[in-house]
């Protein structure tokens, strides 16, 4: 009779990670096909927009060292704003009630000398 139970339990441990691997196989096989599906109708997207602009307002190539200028512009403007911080700092005490439920003395054993 041991033995039996021992055997049914190993095979339904078996049998249960046979299951969970299935459905993780499956369904993580729909995530990526919903995900390629996702991507070929966002470069469907950005292709028919980047025909349709062309190059109208970028008649030649833009330098790297001027994409770097504007980047490098648009940063330091944005990280500016965390500068104008004040420095005064405020600390309020806050007094709690003594409350006997929260005392450790109350928890420690007394031992005769």
């Amino acid at each position: 009779m041991l033995g039996f139970t021992f055997t049914m339990v190993f095979f339904l441990l078996i049998l249960i990670v046979l299951v969970l691997n299935i459905f993780g196989k499956f369904f993580t096989s729909k995530e990526k096909a919903s995900i390629a599906r996702a991507e070929k109708k966002a470069n469907l997207i950005t292709n028919s927009v980047v025909e349709s602009v062309g190059n109208k307002f970028f008649p030649e190539e833009i330098p790297g060292e001027d994409i770097a200028a504007i980047s490098m512009a648009l940063h330091s403007y944005f990280s500016e704003a965390h500068d104008n911080e004040s420095s005064i700092v405020t600390i309020q005490k806050v007094n709690k009630p003594y409350s006997p439920w929260s005392s450790k003395i109350y928890g420690l054993n007394v031992f005769p000398h």
